[in-house]
């Protein structure tokens, strides 16, 4: 695995969070092959795997203690842990649902039925529209009953993620 470390994957988290800006803003980028429904959908579904399996790699890195990898699980685990990340359990539930296709385990709910999972994918373009214009691809997704928006879990999960390492010690990669 070419020697990575976490903040390898902190970093890859990061282009992954910037692609998915770019995906859901015509704006932000006129590059076609970002606004492709698609990939407009792989880029949701690649972010919520970075967010997730940024846990697995700090885990693994050398000279963590027990505390500091029991406390990066229960980061996940809305279930157990009051102060965990809402943003990141509905990474988890994705990342894990498109894994497996069907989610048998929830990192937000007991019930497997309430997990997180992405509902819709809609087509929109903001006017007033440039040229070339292109569509952007939003999605809705519920979890636990309650509905949000791809762009407000990756800011979230972003957020939280910064929180709990520098929290934990951890120096912000640049």
């Amino acid at each position: 695995m070419l020697s990575e470390k976490w903040e390898d994957q902190y970093r890859r988290l990061h282009r992954s969070y910037e692609r998915l800006k770019r995906a859901v803003d015509e704006y932000i980028d006129r590059d076609e092959e970002v606004h492709k429904e698609e990939n407009s959908c792989d880029i949701l579904y690649h972010f919520c795997a970075d967010a997730y399996h940024l846990k697995d790699y700090i885990k693994n890195s050398t000279g963590q203690s027990q505390a500091t990898m029991h406390a990066v699980e229960l980061l996940f685990d809305v279930q157990k842990d009051p102060h965990a990340s809402t943003a990141l359990a509905i990474c988890a539930d994705i990342a894990n649902g498109f894994k497996h296709l069907n989610l048998h385990r929830s990192r937000l709910s007991a019930d497997p039925a309430k997990a997180a999972k992405v509902t819709k994918q809609e087509a929109g373009i903001t006017f007033p529209k440039t040229f070339p214009a292109y569509f952007t691809y939003h999605f809705t997704i519920e979890a636990d009953g309650v509905t949000y928006n791809e762009l407000d879990i990756a800011n979230q999960a972003i957020a939280d993620w910064d929180a709990w390492l520098t929290g934990h010690g951890f120096s912000l990669p640049t």
